[in-house]
């Protein structure tokens, strides 16, 4: 049950649109808080004079402020990165149906890719402390999109090297289908290469 719960958190986390979300646009990030703060103040102000680090009337400056700023990236980025999502949440009761992404299934290529090329050094590097990180922090977290930023990025490269296996694949696969063409045309680029090194003036 431990268990379950833990991988549930980590998938429903994977699932969210980390990179659109309010971390990268300041306007939208307080103009939740201020929805989320409706009355806290009131009810505890020493609780969220902790939490912000100022009193009610610093608070209202700050949000009145950072609500104008513009987003730190582009809108147009966003939307191009909305479908590299790890996990496709559906929401049911009492938990939700999740599945793999055709975008894990490249990180997963590419984790398959460090084995079958033998790189352990390189597997451990980047496997052992982002998967370390994320039992050890939804074991005992909640399932918090923001902590997810700290290893999310790692999570491209193995995306990167899931692409460079199925390139490097389809190269192999045209070398053995047509090895006389390839030969052939090494063999033209190498002449090529030589008669420009001849045609230069010597010093």
């Amino acid at each position: 049950q431990f268990s379950l719960l833990a991988f549930t958190k980590m998938g429903m986390t994977l699932s969210t649109d980390t990179l659109g979300t309010h971390y990268f646009a300041p306007a939208r990030f307080w103009s939740e808080q201020a929805l989320r703060n409706d009355g806290r103040w009131e009810k505890n102000p020493e609780e969220c004079q902790l939490l912000y680090e100022r009193d009610l009337p610093a608070y209202n400056v700050t949000v009145a402020e950072r609500v104008t700023r513009p987003a730190l990236l582009p809108t147009k980025l966003f939307q191009i990165v909305k479908p590299l999502r790890w996990v496709h949440r559906k929401s049911t009761h009492p938990f939700p149906i999740m599945r793999f992404t055709w975008f894990a299934a490249l990180g997963f290529l590419g984790i398959a890719a460090l084995f079958i090329r033998k790189n352990w050094r390189e597997a451990a590097l980047l496997m052992l402390p982002c998967g370390a990180y994320l039992v050890v922090i939804y074991s005992i977290g909640d399932a918090v999109p923001r902590y997810l930023l700290a290893v999310e990025w790692l999570g491209l490269i193995f995306a990167a090297l899931g692409c460079d296996l199925i390139l490097d694949g389809l190269c192999r696969l045209a070398v053995r289908k047509n090895p006389e063409v390839v030969e052939q045309k090494l063999h033209s680029a190498g002449n090529a290469e030589h008669a420009g090194d001849d045609e230069k003036p010597l010093p």
